[in-house]
């Protein structure tokens, strides 16, 4: 068994390759349930934690159990941190390296067409809080003058927000709008493997895709997809090059686990 620590994104992309990979695996709350009371009760082969969990007693418990693989999920920790790998950077001890860009494809259904939900451009809520969106208000405001069609868990005070939807209505969103507009950064993986197009908004070069930053540059990389400028084969490339899946066959055969290293990256096909 594998626990994977919460309360970091890293750690929801490894828990979901795992579970989609049929490793089983669960999640901890350090803050809510001790360390010991964990391990007494789970006993894993593997523990992933990083800075911001609740450690206490670990040297103790490492004697206890000394057949838990402890895995650090951060670059550089200082010695006094145990663990028998880094996750991140590190110059003086077993690590794999933490891919600057990392892309979860696990929760994602395959989406069909639907005549009632074709539209020109689209965007999700669900990653942007009521603070994101007066910071950006200024988008917002010209999405909704382009007829943009929102969706998520986040209301917008526009008459073209139109409710929460679950993921397989998102996929089928995708599937039905000709642009997916991404306003956390988060999202546009997503629709670059289902075969539709993102405009993200960001300040990061992103390979086959247009970017902006402001309503000017919106502007600019909305009239450049629709004249057919990006390259959806290049950006699909650097997702699926860069898969939860790949990062997590990468930690296992760096443990010695290759026959499960091998069947996370058979699974990976299956969501390609």
């Amino acid at each position: 068994m594998i626990v994977i620590e919460k309360n970091n994104k890293t750690s929801d992309i490894i828990g979901n390759v795992l579970l989609a990979s049929n490793i089983e695996v669960i999640g901890w709350d350090s803050s809510l349930i001790p360390l010991y009371k964990m391990l007494e009760d789970k006993s894993p082969d593997l523990l992933i934690y990083g800075q911001e969990a609740n450690m206490n007693g670990i040297e103790y418990i490492k004697q206890r159990f000394p057949n838990t693989i402890l895995a650090y999920l951060g670059d550089n920790p200082s010695d006094d941190i145990p663990a028998d790998l880094i996750i991140g950077e590190s110059s003086n001890r077993a690590s794999v390296r933490l891919p600057t860009n990392l892309y979860d494809i696990t929760n994602l259904p395959s989406g069909a067409k639907n005549l009632s939900m074709i539209c020109k451009m689209c965007c999700f809520t669900d990653s942007m809080n009521q603070d994101k969106v007066s910071s950006i208000s200024d988008i917002v405001i010209d999405l909704c003058r382009r007829d943009v069609r929102f969706f998520g868990n986040t209301r917008l005070d526009c008459h073209q927000y139109l409710g929460i939807v679950n993921e397989q209505q998102k996929s089928d969103i995708i599937k039905s709008t000709d642009i997916y507009i991404d306003l956390s950064g988060d999202y546009w993986h997503k629709p670059v493997i289902l075969g539709t197009i993102p405009i993200v908004l960001s300040s990061n070069f992103i390979p086959g895709v247009n970017t902006f930053t402001d309503v000017d540059t919106l502007g600019k990389a909305i009239e450049a997809t629709l004249q057919g400028s990006y390259d959806l084969p290049l950006a699909r490339e650097e997702v699926v090059r860069n898969t939860g899946f790949d990062f997590c066959a990468s930690i296992l055969s760096t443990l010695g686990a290759q026959e499960a290293s091998d069947s996370v990256l058979q699974f990976k096909e299956t969501f390609i």
